[in-house]
C-alpha cells in the first residue's frame, strides 16, 4: 500500500514543481532572454495550461459517463447513521426552508443538530420551539468553532455539514448515504450546489446568480475531475459530508 501513495505524492510535488518553476521562469524572462526567448517562455507555460484543461476537461468526460448509483448494491451492506449540522448565526429568515427540505428526505437523517452562533435575531428562540433536532445555544465563536463543536456532539457515524440557507432536493440524503454505504473507503463528500438568489433582490440579484450558476457548474465539473483522481481539493461547506471516525482520527 505505501508504493501508489508514494507515487501519488512524486507525481504531485512533480508537477507543482514544474509549474513553480515555469511560473519563476516566466517572471524572470525579461531579465534572462531576449527578443523571441522571452516569447518562448509564456508559450511554454500557455502550452502547460491547455495540457492541465484538457487534462481536466477528460476526466469530467469520464465521470460524467459513468452511470450514477441510484440505490444500494445487492447483498448486505452496513447502512450508515447519518446527523446533519448547521451552523447558524442570525439565520432566522432562511433556516425554516432548510429544515423544512430536510424533513421532506425520501431517506431522512438519523439526527438534525443545529448550532446557533450567538444570534441576535431570535434564532434561537425560534430553534427552542422546534421538534425533531437537538439545537445547542453557545457564544459568538464563528462558524469552524461551531462546525467542530457540533461534530463531536453527533451521534451519526456520517456527518453532513449544511449552511443555513441551503435547501436539499428530496433525494439528496439518500445519495450520500448510498455513496458511503457502497464505498467503504470514501472518507469525504459534496453535494452539487445550485445558487439561487432571494426574489427580492431583483435584477442586481439575479445577474448575480446567472453569473454564480456557471462558475458553480465549472467548479463542480472540476471536482469530478479530481474524483477520477481519488480525491477532492475542496469539500464545499453548503453541502458536505465526512466519516466521522476519520473527524476523530485528524
Amino acid at each position: 500500500m505505501t508504493f501508489p501513495f508514494l507515487r501519488l505524492r512524486l507525481g504531485f510535488v512533480g508537477f507543482f514543481g514544474l509549474a513553480l518553476a515555469i511560473f519563476f521562469l516566466s517572471l524572470a524572462a525579461p531579465f534572462i532572454f531576449s527578443g523571441p526567448g522571452v516569447w518562448a517562455v509564456g508559450l511554454v507555460y500557455i502550452a502547460y495550461d491547455t495540457w492541465l484543461l484538457a487534462f481536466m476537461v477528460l476526466d469530467c468526460r469520464r465521470a460524467v459517463k459513468r452511470v450514477p448509483v441510484s440505490q444500494l448494491p445487492s447483498g448486505p451492506l452496513h447502512r450508515p447513521t447519518l446527523t446533519v449540522l448547521v451552523a447558524a448565526r442570525n439565520e432566522r429568515a432562511v433556516l425554516p426552508a432548510c429544515l423544512a427540505a430536510l424533513a421532506a428526505q425520501t431517506d431522512p437523517a438519523d439526527e438534525i443538530v443545529v448550532m446557533d452562533d450567538g444570534s441576535t435575531d431570535g434564532t434561537a428562540v425560534w430553534l427552542a420551539g422546534c421538534s425533531g433536532l437537538r439545537f445547542f445555544a453557545k457564544p459568538h465563536t464563528g462558524k469552524a468553532a461551531s462546525l467542530n463543536e457540533g461534530w463531536r456532539a453527533a451521534l451519526g457515524e456520517i456527518v453532513v455539514t449544511l449552511d443555513a440557507d441551503t435547501v436539499l432536493e428530496p433525494g439528496a440524503l439518500a445519495a450520500l448515504r448510498v455513496a458511503f454505504a457502497a464505498d467503504p473507503k470514501l472518507v469525504a463528500a459534496c453535494g452539487v450546489l445550485n445558487p439561487v438568489c432571494a426574489p427580492t433582490s431583483g435584477w442586481l440579484g439575479r445577474l448575480f446568480e446567472f453569473y454564480q450558476t456557471f462558475e458553480y457548474r465549472r467548479g463542480f465539473l472540476w471536482r469530478l475531475a479530481w474524483m477520477e483522481r481519488g480525491m477532492l481539493l475542496l469539500v464545499s461547506g453548503a453541502f458536505a459530508a465526512y466519516r466521522r471516525p476519520v473527524l476523530e482520527r485528524l
